[in-house]
Formats: C-alpha cells, sequence, structure tokens
C-alpha cells in the first residue's frame, strides 16, 4: 500500500506541476515502491514522462497540462 499517495497526488498535483515534472515524481515514485534504487527511478521516471510527452505531443498533437511554471518542450 506504498503506492497509494503517489495516486492520490498525481491527479491533484497535475494541474499545479504539469505533466512532465508530476509524471516523472509519479514513475519515480512507484519505481522506488519496487524497489529501484533512487537515482533509477528518478532517471526511468523521467525518461519515460519524456518519451511520452514527446510521442503524443509531437506526434498526436496531444496538449498535456503545463502546470503553473509552463512547463512545456
Amino acid at each position: 500500500y506504498r503506492w497509494f499517495p503517489a495516486l492520490v497526488a498525481y491527479p491533484i498535483l497535475m494541474p499545479h506541476l504539469g505533466f512532465l515534472l508530476s509524471s516523472s515524481l509519479f514513475g519515480a515514485w512507484m519505481l522506488k515502491v519496487q524497489g529501484a534504487r533512487w537515482w533509477v527511478a528518478l532517471a526511468v521516471g523521467a525518461g519515460l514522462s519524456f518519451a511520452i510527452y514527446g510521442l503524443f505531443s509531437r506526434l498526436f498533437l496531444v496538449q498535456f497540462p503545463a502546470g503553473r511554471w509552463g512547463l512545456e518542450l
């Protein structure tokens, strides 16, 4: 049940942090819960978030939440 806080926090933080940052943190938390080291979890979480963002925003023209700081590529 250590993954439950991430499931609650992810949709709450998405409008404030944007897709890239909130998804990176969500992915990192889920990997850490599975036993990965922090640096591996952060790297894979960020890599997957950027890959998903790049694929869907560039290829399929999907708009993602940018958050308060406007983190978009």
